[in-house]
C-alpha cells in the first residue's frame, strides 16, 4: 500500500531520470498549485537540462490552464527563457508550455477524464498520463479504518454533509447547503469558520439559523480525514465533490470513498458521468436502489436539481419503507468498503497508471524522431518570430549545447534540428 510520502518516491524510482529521458516534477505539498511550487529531485548529471523531457504532476488538484497560467513572474530555473526580450512576446499559455519544454517533449500527469484543459496540453505536444490519484492516496489516508466496525443508532440523520469550503469551483456547495435547508433537521451537517465566512459573504446568513458552528476546525487536509463518531449520526453521505459546474471534465476526490469507508450508501453532486467513472473501477452505485440518472445528465441545472429530487424523495419515504431501503443498500455498501481495501483495486490502479505511463513514454519516443528539436526547438523558434530574430545568447548557447550533447548519440536526429532550426545557432 502506498503512503502519500512515498508515491511520488515510487515514480521517480521508477521513471526519473536516467531510467527514462524525463524529469519527474511534483507538488510536494498536498493541493497547491502554484507553478514555483514544482519541485524536481535529481541527481547531478552532465546532460543538458533542456534535453530532457518534463513530467509534470497535475493529479492532486483538477487542472485549471488558466490558473495554471497566472504567473507573477519568470520561474528561476528556466533562465534561458526569462530574458524579458524573449518572454514577453509569448502569451501566457504559451509562456507555461515553453516553460516545460524539451528536446524530449513534455508528459502532463492527471486524474480526469473529458478534460478540455488537458486537451489543450496533448495540443501543444504534451503526452497525458492519467491515473486516479486519489485512490491509490485514499487507500493510504483510511486505511486505519479498515478494521473497524459498524455500531448502530436508531437515532441517526437520514443524511449527512461535509462541506468545508465554497471557493472557485467547489461555488455550487452555497446553492446545495440552501437547498437542503427545508429539511435540515434530518441533515447532519457542521459550518466550518472557512464557509461561514462564504455564507455571510454570499448575503446567505440566515443558513447559520440551521445547523451549528463546527466544535472541531479543519484545514485543507479535511478530506484526508474520517470523524469515525459521525458513520452512525447519518445514514446516507451527500458528497459534494470538487468540481460540479464544469461540463468537460470526470474527476473524483478521496471524498467519494468516505461513505465507503464510513459503512454508508451515498448520493454524489459531482460532474456528469463521474458515477459510470466510479463503476469502471469496480464499484457498484445505487441505481437499483433510487434513480442515478442524474449523475448522467450533461445539463449543470437539470442534473443539480434531479440530484435535488433524489434526496427529497428518500427524505419523503415513511419511516418503515425508509428502513426497507437501507437494509437494501447493504450489500451495495459491503461490496464497495470491501473493494475499496482489496489488493484488486490497487492492482486495477497500478496497472492504469504503469500502462498509461508506458503509453506516454512510447509517444515521447515517436515524437522524438518525428518532431526533431521537440518543443524546446519549437518555442525558441516561436521566439524568434515574434522578436523578429531577436533571442538572446543563452538560448543560442544552449541550443549549441545540446546539439553537441546529441550528435554522437542521435546523429540523425541532431542533423534535422540543424536543417530546420539553423537560424538559431
Amino acid at each position: 500500500m502506498f503512503s502519500v510520502n512515498n508515491f511520488y518516491d515510487y515514480l521517480r524510482h521508477i521513471y526519473d531520470w536516467p531510467k527514462k529521458p524525463f524529469l519527474i516534477r511534483s507538488f510536494e505539498q498536498h493541493g497547491v498549485c502554484d507553478l514555483s511550487e514544482l519541485n524536481e529531485i535529481i541527481n547531478p548529471t552532465p546532460v543538458p537540462f533542456r534535453y530532457l523531457g518534463i513530467c509534470d504532476l497535475y493529479d492532486q488538484e483538477p487542472v485549471y490552464l488558466d490558473r495554471l497560467t497566472q504567473i507573477s513572474q519568470p520561474i528561476p530555473q528556466y533562465k534561458c527563457f526569462n530574458s524579458n526580450d524573449s518572454f514577453k512576446h509569448l502569451s501566457r499559455q504559451d509562456y507555461l508550455f515553453q516553460t516545460t519544454s524539451g528536446v524530449h517533449c513534455p508528459i502532463i500527469c492527471h486524474s480526469e477524464l473529458n478534460s478540455s484543459d488537458i486537451d489543450t496540453f496533448t495540443n501543444n505536444h504534451f503526452a497525458e498520463v492519467h491515473y486516479w490519484y486519489h485512490g491509490l492516496i485514499s487507500r493510504d489516508w483510511f486505511r486505519h479504518w479498515k478494521n473497524f466496525t459498524e455500531t448502530k443508532n436508531e437515532n441517526s440523520k437520514r443524511f449527512g454533509l461535509y462541506a468545508r469550503d465554497s471557493s472557485h469551483e467547489r461555488s455550487y456547495r452555497l446553492d446545495l447547503i440552501n437547498s437542503l435547508r427545508p429539511i435540515s433537521q434530518n441533515v447532519y451537517f457542521k459550518i466550518q469558520p472557512l464557509l461561514k465566512d462564504q455564507i455571510i459573504q454570499s448575503n446567505l446568513d440566515s443558513l447559520l439559523d440551521h445547523w451549528p458552528l463546527a466544535d472541531v476546525v479543519f484545514g485543507s487536509d479535511a478530506s484526508a480525514k474520517i470523524c469515525w463518531d459521525d458513520h452512525n449520526k447519518f445514514d446516507i453521505q451527500i458528497v459534494a465533490e470538487t468540481v460540479f459546474d464544469d461540463t468537460n471534465k470526470i474527476h473524483l476526490t478521496e471524498k467519494i470513498f468516505k461513505p465507503m469507508v464510513m459503512f454508508q450508501p451515498f448520493i454524489l453532486f459531482a460532474n456528469a458521468g463521474c458515477l459510470g467513472y466510479l463503476q469502471n473501477y469496480g464499484f457498484e452505485t445505487f441505481g437499483s436502489l433510487w434513480d442515478e440518472s442524474y449523475g448522467y445528465i450533461n445539463d449543470v441545472n437539470e442534473r443539480y436539481a434531479k440530484t435535488i429530487e433524489v434526496i427529497e424523495y428518500i427524505n419523503t419515504l415513511p419511516k418503515n419503507e425508509y428502513r426497507d431501503l437501507l437494509e437494501r443498500t447493504k450489500p451495495i455498501v459491503a461490496h464497495n468498503r470491501n473493494h475499496f481495501f482489496s489488493d484488486k483495486f490497487e492492482s486495477v490502479l497500478l496497472d492504469e497508471l504503469h500502462n498509461n505511463f508506458d503509453k506516454a513514454y512510447n509517444i515521447q519516443q515517436e515524437k522524438f524522431h518525428t518532431m526533431p528539436g521537440g518543443t524546446y526547438f519549437w518555442y525558441l523558434d516561436l521566439i524568434f518570430k515574434k522578436t523578429n530574430g531577436h533571442i538572446s545568447q543563452r538560448c543560442i548557447d544552449s541550443s549549441r549545447e545540446i546539439v553537441n550533447y546529441m550528435k554522437d548519440k542521435h546523429p540523425d536526429v541532431t542533423r534535422e534540428i540543424i536543417r530546420k532550426y539553423n537560424h538559431l545557432f
